[in-house]
Formats: structure tokens, C-alpha cells, sequence
């Protein structure tokens, strides 16, 4: 048996310079645009459902040069830094978990027991995180996994967009079909005080249309592959030997790991655990992480050098996703925010409940571009768009179906998304490259999803 040598072992690649300075160059871009936009539009504010002009609001520019610093003082900032020191651990964990030999021993065993099922597990595994998605609200906690999979997709003969798209691509896809997601679905239900996770059909068959185009879509990408693979793809004969020690820190990582995604799961029902699953989700991978570690015979002092130096090579994403929060914080502080979506529902006079519905779904997408939280997205939009819709006879579950689907398929397009920019990163993959790849995908799907939009419309979805 024959597997790609190229990345063979899951580690926690290092940042590329080529990838990182795309990313950054894009941000930086983004947010001089946001600051141009604080001498174009005026000043405004919501209060209730009615929105008023502000005078004399300006935002120096000092803060503007500051903001990614500041925006770490600002409303809403104990998520951001939970997602940064959640990074951290992801990079020490990966690191100690390649340096004592677990990642290869365990990558070596799966490509050893799937190489001659492939395609089957594709299949598998994009099932796996859509489910997740879709239930769990997973989309951030599947960063851990990237460099693992990317490193598998490989090994098994094709490549890294492979890996991204059956596990961050399939997350999200999951994640905005949103059958029981308790992030999005849960909380702009209750804004818009209908029953919960009611008319689930239609999101279930968003869920089940989704799977279908991402698999389609990796199926040929890597059939491709394998048509090219005899003149690109350098093979080696795998050197599999069983390691008691290893296998027992498997069985450790695994039942870790296997408690935190109960736990998880558990929070659909347990409202109390919905604002913790990534603390669980970092804590159980510190956890397992540092007992497989330990397990599988690696010293402490070894340990403790390679969670530093995994740590460290996280640090540039770090900087990346403060400054793409700092987009959120120039329009927030400038009072420019409310004036943004004001103007996009102005555009929505006179239009007909179908192109309405469309334009909705369009409204979060932009919206997506600087608020990336769902439920912060739910508590600013939902309560200004019921009005409007109901003037048009548009049912409320219709607004929340519109919601997730801009809230969730725009996660893995926009360069201000912190996980979509991680992963690439890990990946070794530029934003540009990224979007070259899949944009058939994206467009794909959000064609399918204006198309069950106006047929949730047609059929009176309730």
C-alpha cells in the first residue's frame, strides 16, 4: 500500500509568509474602508424599533490606528479572548501531540485501515462535521482538527482542499442548514417568538441538498486528482509498526475528546451549557492532549517545550484576528453600525415578498462581513426586519430560515471570518487560492439556497 509523502505526519504547520501577508493585506484594506465609511455615512442609533440621526459623532483616528488593540476592551470581548487563548492551547496541544509520535501513529492507522475506501470516507467524515454543525452549532471547534485532516486527505492521495472541505466546509455547511442549531436557529426563534426548532422539514432538506453539492463537488475535485496523480504524486510504501503506548494515548485522547463532544451535545437541551462549549471543547482537548502526551511516554520537560513552541506558532493568527474584529469595533464606536443596516432596509420598499426574502437573505450576508457572531447578528437584525416582513406577509420562520442561511454559508467566504482565516493558514492555503478553488461551490450554494427560500415562500413554510 502507497501513501502521498507530502505531509504524511498531522502537525500544526507553521503560518506561510506568502499566506499570511494575502491575508493580512486583505484585512488591512477592509478596515480603511470601514474607516472611510465613518465620513460618508452619518452617525446613527436604534432605539427600539426606530432609528434616529446622531450629531457630532466622529471617530478619531487614533482609535482607528488602535483598534485592534482596543477592541479587546470593548462590549462583547470575553468571546474574542476565549477564542484567543483557545488558539493557543490548540497549537501547544498539536504540537506535543506530533512531537511524541501520536499524530503520525494515528494517521498512519487510518490511512493503513480507509486507503482502499476513500471515497467512502469522504463521505463519512463530511457527514460527521455536518451533523455536528447542524446540531452541536460546531463551526470554531473544528479548527483543531484542520491540520489532522488536511495531513489524512493527503496521505490518502489528495490534497489540502480536500481536507478543508470535509471538515470546515462540512461544518459550516451543517452549521447554516441549522436542523437543531441551538446558536442561530435557538436564539433568532426565540427573538422572533416562535415555537422552537419549529419547521424543521425545510431545514432538513437544505441540510440533505448541501451534503449532496459538497460531496459532489470533493468527489470530482478528487477524482481529478487521482486522473493526475501518476506524474505529480510522490508515493512510499507505509512503515506501520503497533506501539502499545501510542495505542493506549488514542484511547485516551479519544474518550476526552468523546466526553466534550457529549457535553456538547448535551447543551442543545441544557441551556446553562451553551455558553461554555468552547471553554469545554479547549479544556477537554488541553486535557487529552497533555495525558496522551504523557501517555505515550513523552517527558515533562519535553512536554512543556513543545506546548511553548506550538503555542508561539499560533501568535500571527492572533494578530489576524484582531484586526478583523476591529472592523466591528470602528463601526460600533463610530455609531455608524445601525446607519449601515437602516440604509440596506431602505433599499427593501417596494419589492415583492419573494425578491424581499432574497434581499434579506442578502442583507445578513453583508451583515456577515462585520458582525461575525450569529446571536449578536439575531439581536440587531431580527427585530428590524419582522416589521417589514410581516407588512409583506412573510412568516417569521421564513426571516429566521433567511437569517441562518446568510448567518452560516457566508462563515467560510468572508477573509474577516477568524476560523476561515486560521484554517487557511494551517492549511497552507492563501484566501485567494481559496476562493479560485471553490468558488463554483459558493455560487452553487447560494443558488440552492435562494431556490429553497422562494420555495419555503411558495408553500406557505411556517
Amino acid at each position: 500500500m502507497t501513501v502521498n509523502k507530502e505531509n504524511a505526519a498531522g502537525k500544526f504547520d507553521s503560518i506561510s509568509i506568502k499566506s499570511y501577508i494575502s491575508s493580512i493585506v486583505i484585512i488591512l484594506c477592509l478596515m480603511i474602508a470601514t474607516y472611510v465609511l465613518t465620513f460618508i455615512l452619518p452617525a446613527g442609533q436604534y432605539v427600539g424599533e426606530q432609528y434616529g440621526v446622531l450629531e457630532d459623532v466622529s471617530f478619531p483616528f487614533y482609535k482607528f490606528i488602535l483598534s485592534p488593540i482596543l477592541v479587546l476592551g470593548s462590549d462583547g470581548n470575553t468571546l474574542l479572548i476565549a477564542i484567543l487563548a483557545f488558539l493557543l492551547v490548540i497549537g501547544g496541544v498539536f504540537e506535543a501531540l506530533t512531537k511524541c509520535n501520536f499524530m503520525e501513529y494515528l494517521l498512519k492507522k487510518l490511512v493503513r485501515r480507509f486507503y482502499g475506501k476513500r471515497y467512502a470516507l469522504i463521505y463519512v467524515i463530511v457527514l460527521f462535521f455536518m451533523l455536528l454543525g447542524s446540531f452541536v452549532g460546531t463551526f470554531e471547534e473544528v479548527i483543531p482538527m484542520i491540520p489532522f485532516i488536511c495531513a489524512l486527505s493527503v496521505s490518502l492521495g489528495f490534497d489540502n482542499l480536500v481536507g478543508l472541505g470535509i471538515s470546515l466546509l462540512a461544518a459550516g455547511g451543517g452549521f447554516a442548514s441549522g436542523i437543531m442549531n441551538p446558536f442561530t436557529v435557538g436564539i433568532a426563534q426565540k427573538i422572533a417568538e416562535v415555537p422552537l426548532f419549529s419547521g424543521v422539514w425545510i431545514r432538513i432538506l437544505t441540510f440533505a441538498a448541501i451534503y449532496l453539492l459538497l460531496t459532489t463537488f470533493l468527489t470530482l475535485h478528487a477524482k481529478r486528482i487521482d486522473r493526475n496523480k501518476g506524474s505529480t504524486v510522490e508515493t512510499y510504501e507505509i512503515d506501520f509498526q503497533k506501539n502499545e503506548a501510542l495505542d493506549r494515548a488514542v484511547i485516551v485522547f479519544g474518550t476526552v475528546l468523546g466526553l466534550g463532544l457529549i457535553l456538547c451535545i448535551m447543551s442543545t437541551v441544557i441551556t446553562v451549557l451553551q455558553d461554555y462549549t468552547l471553554i469545554i471543547i479547549a479544556l477537554c482537548f488541553l486535557i487529552g492532549g497533555i495525558s496522551a502526551s504523557l501517555v505515550a511516554k513523552m517527558k515533562p520537560k519535553e512536554l512543556l517545550k513543545a506546548f511553548g513552541k506550538g503555542a508561539s506558532v499560533v501568535l500571527p493568527s492572533l494578530v489576524l484576528i484582531l484586526f478583523a474584529s476591529s472592523i466591528k469595533y470602528i463601526l460600533v464606536e463610530s455609531c455608524r453600525l445601525d446607519t449601515l443596516v437602516y440604509d440596506l432596509m431602505k433599499v427593501a420598499d417596494g419589492l415583492s415578498p419573494y425578491m424581499l426574502i432574497l434581499f434579506i437573505y442578502l442583507v445578513v450576508i453583508i451583515t456577515e462581513l462585520f458582525i461575525a457572531s450569529g446571536s449578536a447578528k439575531a439581536f440587531l437584525l431580527i427585530p428590524l426586519i419582522l416589521p417589514i416582513a410581516s407588512a409583506f406577509d412573510i412568516p417569521a420562520n421564513m426571516i429566521v430560515l433567511a437569517y441562518i442561511f446568510g448567518d452560516g454559508f457566508a462563515n467560510y467566504i468572508y477573509p474577516t471570518d477568524a476560523a476561515l482565516l486560521i484554517s487557511l493558514n494551517l492549511s497552507d492555503y492563501t484566501y485567494v487560492r481559496y476562493i479560485k478553488d471553490t468558488w463554483i461551490y459558493h455560487l452553487l450554494t447560494f443558488a440552492v439556497t435562494c431556490g429553497i427560500l422562494l420555495l419555503g415562500l411558495a408553500v406557505g413554510y411556517r
